[in-house]
């Protein structure tokens, strides 16, 4: 998934969508803001049009490289953002005000 924003606001929710589903992201550092996510672990961040171009093509011919972004992202995801992961917040909450 390639995400070239130069401007943009809000949630980057095409983002956490691609990584869910097992995709590797390659994004600008503002098309990325405000996710939790390290570029080289679980994203590529690229700023410029000759860097975007350059790493698109590197994840293309590094298929084992784009597998293993991918496959990280995509635990991060779930730790963070499931159902699972929702609802234990939600009772970790709950317990700490004793309801």
């Amino acid at each position: 998934m390639i995400v070239p924003l130069l401007s943009g606001g809000g949630t980057r929710i095409k983002i956490l969508e691609s990584m869910a589903f097992g995709l590797p992201v390659i994004s600008t550092t503002i098309g990325a803001e405000g996710l939790p996510f390290e570029n080289g672990k679980h994203l590529i961040l690229a700023d410029n049009a000759p860097s975007f171009a350059t790493q698109c093509t590197a994840l293309i011919r590094a298929p084992q490289e784009a597998q293993r972004i991918a496959a990280a992202a995509r635990e991060e995801v779930v730790a963070r953002y499931s159902w699972a992961a929702a609802a234990k917040t939600f009772l970790d909450l709950c317990a700490k005000t004793g309801n």
